[in-house]
């Protein structure tokens, strides 16, 4: 697996570490400085080509819950792939980001409705920040991305073996330094490719089906989603390439 990193996206990951040992381990990288918003550095660009009508872009939000009315923004993933390649482009971005000085950022902006998803005003900024059509708009929620891990049959991370309920809990004391939340959320992605590769080309996905509406939301329906990622399957981790969004270096 590719995966590009800054070293500004660890700030503040080493006040943690020296109090929580599981995530010391977890993280296994140093870190220094204290949680605040990220300045606004031009988005990145991944190799997936945005103009080509057979790519894919699935924009996958994660949330705090779904069955609140005004979820809290946790996670913001942009998913790219271009059939008939296998290749995988993900980009995180931090909830935190603003696409302007003085502009609300992508949290505060946030608004949710569980018949349609995000709101105009949300998906509008996000279109500024990366004009990427955006075929597909998926969410999890916490319960719903524990689910998920514990579906593939928990993840590894340097060695310390993770439950979904157990990641969660490492995700949660983080919740507040936007850069260590995004390192650690792309840990737990790396981490979960491994297993879901060991799932083949044809998995039982009843119970991540059976997650939605009250944990989890499609734009489209799970079959037709299925059938867009099926080109995919069985994953190839040397295929999935991991892309954050960084401030720059002082």
């Amino acid at each position: 697996m590719q995966t590009s990193r800054r070293l500004g996206l660890f700030l503040g990951v080493i006040g943690v570490c020296f109090t929580l040992g599981l995530l010391s381990a977890i993280l296994g990288m140093p870190g220094g400085g204290s949680p605040g918003d990220i300045p606004t550095p031009p988005l990145p660009t991944w190799t997936a080509d945005p103009a080509s009508s057979l790519q894919t872009t699935i924009l996958v939000l994660g949330v705090d819950s779904l069955s609140v009315s005004d979820p809290q923004l946790r996670a913001v993933w942009w998913v790219t792939f271009r059939p008939p390649g296998r290749e995988l482009f993900l980009l995180g971005v931090p909830p935190n980001y603003r696409v302007g000085s003085g502009l609300p950022s992508l949290a505060e902006q946030f608004q949710w409705s569980p018949q349609s998803g995000p709101g105009v005003e949300f998906m509008t900024v996000l279109h500024t920040a990366a004009p990427q059509d955006v075929q597909v708009t998926a969410a999890l929620d916490e319960v719903g991305f524990a689910a998920l891990i514990d579906y593939v049959g928990g993840v590894n991370l340097n060695g310390v073996p993770l439950r979904g309920d157990q990641a969660m809990a490492v995700l949660g004391l983080i919740e507040d330094d936007a850069s260590a939340l995004l390192t650690t959320q792309s840990r737990l992605l790396e981490a979960l490719i491994v297993p879901a590769a060991a799932l083949g080309p044809s998995p039982d996905v009843s119970a991540l089906i059976a997650l939605i509406p009250l944990h989890a939301y499609l734009s489209e329906p799970f079959s037709q989603l299925a059938a867009r990622l099926s080109p995919l399957l069985p994953l190839d981790p040397a295929m999935v390439h991991v892309d954050l969004l960084a401030a720059p270096q002082p």
